[in-house]
């Protein structure tokens, strides 16, 4: 029986990158920037006729609401088919008045036109940011464990007699991470923010063998630690150049993390598998350092250090061990209980066994999360 992974997480991993895509199609959209006052024309007007109506409506038939004489100067605003819109001032405080005069009975000294102007963005006060980048774990039992269960299965071959081949062995230690997060400001300084960041890092190391027939084999060795953080936190801003703030942030976070492993290794009537999966959720800490700048007054686009701090213990887990030798089959071994290293080779190697029955000098794993995400994204306002 294989040991599947997590598919939760997985599903949840994905859902997450769809919205941070969607996230980011909506800050390229139109929706950001400033709102534009349509250009606005003013005309100088002169009044030709001896006496001219100022009427209600732009129509003959409309009622007058005043009347001025030849020579009058007028201001007028705007114009509807053949007619200019002004308005004129009241007689002694009086309210003023707006009306209709025709193009017939003046003439146009002048025009004026005026520059659109920015209209300020107010919104929800809420600000959605999407963001990408290198994942940098400090390693810990994860990446020496990693290397002994590789070790682990090159000496289960060596010991079977096989010759060694090319080997690809790297660390465990980087990835990728996206994330969002939503954020509402306080004043002008200070924001309080709820996100989500999901990090994964996937490895693949290599050992080539050879029996005394001269057939090849290949052993693969696949780990993939991978984790979701839900953080909280307060962050506060510092201007420092035009339209850039540097911004710093903390608080708590919750790692939910999950680690699996395969190893399959074939060839020369030898067929050998090892799956392992654990999984654990604690309680960390997270902050961040960043640099922001402003594109509009809706969206920033911004680049940022942030720093994870979870030592993850007493980890649960299940390991698989199956083994076949020319067309002869070894009896599965399955365990289930907490995650322990155990001295190997040259390096720990993780094992899964039940409470109590651990082997003497073995303790328990340790899933490190601590490390920094390199990040870039935009942030936009609604």
């Amino acid at each position: 029986m294989k040991l599947e992974p997590c598919i939760n997480r997985r599903r949840a991993r994905r859902a997450l990158f769809a919205l941070t895509i969607l996230g980011v199609l909506g800050t390229l959209s139109p929706l950001g920037g400033n709102e534009l006052s349509p250009q606005t024309i003013e005309w100088k007007l002169r009044v030709t006729e001896d006496r001219a109506d100022i009427r209600l409506k732009p129509d003959l038939e409309s009622p007058v609401a005043a009347t001025v004489i030849k020579g009058a100067l007028l201001t007028a605003t705007a114009v509807e088919g053949s007619w200019f819109r002004i308005t004129l001032p009241g007689d002694k405080g009086g309210a003023a008045i707006a009306g209709y005069i025709s193009s017939n009975m003046v003439e146009i000294l002048g025009e004026k036109a005026f520059e659109p102007v920015a209209k300020l963005y107010r919104g929800l006060n809420i600000s959605l940011g999407v963001f990408g980048g290198l994942a940098l774990l400090s390693g810990g039992d994860f990446d020496s464990g990693t290397r002994g269960l590789y070790e682990q299965g090159a000496a289960i071959l060596l010991a079977r007699g096989f010759l060694p081949g090319e080997e690809i062995v790297s660390p465990h230690k980087s990835g990728f991470a996206i994330g969002m997060d939503l954020s509402t400001e306080l004043n002008s300084r200070w924001r309080i923010l709820a996100g989500v960041t999901s990090i994964a890092v996937h490895g693949k190391d290599n050992f080539e063998f050879v029996d005394l027939n001269g057939s090849w084999g290949l052993m693969e060795s696949l780990p993939d630690t991978s984790a979701l953080i839900f953080k909280l936190g307060l962050s506060t801003s510092f201007p420092i150049f035009p339209n850039s703030k540097l911004r710093l942030g903390a608080g708590p976070a919750l790692f939910v993390t999950s680690f699996d492993y395969v190893r399959n290794a074939v060839g020369g009537g030898f067929s050998e598998e090892a799956h392992l999966h654990a999984s654990a959720a604690r309680i960390g800490l997270q902050g961040e350092i960043g640099l922001d700048a402003t594109i509009n007054d809706r969206t920033e686009f911004f680049v940022a250090a942030q720093g994870r701090f979870a030592g993850i213990s007493n980890i649960k887990g299940r390991e698989l061990y199956k083994l076949a030798l020319f067309d002869w089959a070894v009896p599965d071994i399955e365990r289930s209980g907490t995650l322990f290293v155990t001295a190997g080779t040259a390096a720990p190697v993780l094992a899964v066994y039940p409470d109590g029955e651990a082997p003497p000098g073995a303790r328990k794993a340790i899933m490190d999360f601590s490390g920094v995400d390199l990040v870039a994204g935009l942030r936009i306002r609604f």
